[in-house]
C-alpha cells in the first residue's frame, strides 16, 4: 500500500476506536447508518491491503519459478544443443552467431532486461554468417493432397 493508504487505514482505524470509547458522550450525533459507513469503509481498506499483500506473495514466488524455470531450461536443453553445435560445428562458419556473450547469459539468468557491465552496451553484435545449406522445412518430396496421395 501507499503510504497515504496506510494513513488513510490508520485515521480509520482511530475513529473507529475513538467512537467506541466515546460512544456515552457523542450519543446521536453520529448516526448508525454514518458509523456503518465508516466500519465497511474501513473493511475493505483491510480487505484491499491483504489483497495486494497476497499479490505481491505471489508474484515474488513467481519470480523465483520463473528464475529456477529459465535456469533448468538453460541447463537440460540450451547447453546440451550448444555440447552437439560445438561438436558438429567446429569448422563451421556458423558457430559463431551461435555463441551467446557471457555478460547476456548472466543477465537473462538474473531475469533483468539490461547487462551487468554497462561497457559490453555498446558492444556491436556478431555477424550472422550466412548457412549455404537449404533451410531444413524445405522438402524435395512433392506435397501430399487431401485424398492422401502425393501429387
Amino acid at each position: 500500500m501507499k503510504t497515504t493508504e496506510v494513513r488513510t487505514l490508520d485515521a480509520g482505524r482511530r475513529v473507529q476506536g475513538f467512537l467506541d470509547t466515546n460512544a456515552p458522550s457523542i450519543g446521536t450525533a453520529v448516526p448508525p447508518s454514518l458509523r456503518a459507513k465508516v466500519d465497511a469503509a474501513v473493511s475493505q481498506l483491510v480487505q484491499f491491503r491483504l489483497d495486494q499483500e497476497a499479490a505481491t506473495a505471489a508474484a515474488k514466488g513467481e519470480t523465483v519459478n520463473q528464475a529456477a524455470l529459465r535456469s533448468d531450461l538453460f541447463k537440460h536443453l540450451v547447453a546440451p544443443i550448444g555440447k552437439v553445435a560445438k561438436i558438429n560445428l567446429r569448422q563451421s562458419t556458423d558457430l559463431p552467431a551461435l555463441v551467446v556473450p557471457a555478460a547476456v547469459r548472466s543477465c537473462c539468468s538474473r531475469g533483468r532486461g539490461q547487462l551487468k557491465d554497462s561497457s559490453h552496451a555498446d558492444a556491436p553484435n556478431p555477424p550472422i554468417h550466412q548457412s549455404t545449406n537449404p533451410p531444413i522445412h524445405q522438402s524435395t518430396n512433392p506435397p501430399i493432397t487431401s485424398g492422401g496421395a502425393r501429387a
